[in-house]
């Protein structure tokens, strides 16, 4: 697979992959592989362990609501990714979920259950809707410890 094209249009996505809390597993995984991204994150680049370095290509908003940063990130994606441990999402995990359902946004699930299937789905998925800009989801680090390394070898095994 080539490298998605960026947009043509500028504004606040990503070009194939974004989250909100670096340093993610897809941003680990994109910057070393020379993969552009983006995307919106929270009003003074706050995180839950501090600080956003501003090496990372994202757009604060004008709030400090998780709510508003994940709304913005799954509108203007074409499609977005949900990663998790789980097979109920919770949190925010779950209102990337309810709200990429609200606004008819094409999401992929990937859980215990399709895990081993999770690279063909993902290359089938960007394929089947000629995916430029890809938002990534999931639950932080902190309550989710496996998530970090199920995501960046999910990117491994199917971009690498």
């Amino acid at each position: 697979m080539t490298n998605l094209e960026p947009p043509t249009h500028d504004h606040d996505c990503v070009r194939r992959t974004k989250r909100g809390r670096p340093p993610e597993p897809t941003l680990a995984w994109v910057i070393p592989n020379s993969n552009p991204h983006a995307g919106h994150c929270h009003a003074g680049h706050r995180a839950e362990d501090g600080t956003i370095s501003l090496k990372y290509k994202l757009h604060e908003t004008d709030s400090t609501s998780y709510a508003q940063r994940t709304r913005l990130n799954v509108e203007r994606a074409d499609i977005t990714l949900i990663v998790s441990q789980n097979t109920d999402p919770a949190g925010g995990t779950l209102i990337t979920l309810e709200h990429a359902r609200k606004t008819k946004k094409p999401h992929l699930l990937v859980t215990p259950t399709n895990l081993s299937q999770a690279p063909f789905l993902l290359r089938q998925f960007i394929e089947y809707h000629k995916v430029n800009i890809l938002n990534v989801a999931g639950p932080r680090s902190s309550s989710s410890p496996t998530v970090y390394r199920i995501t960046f070898d999910l990117w491994q095994t199917t971009f690498g």
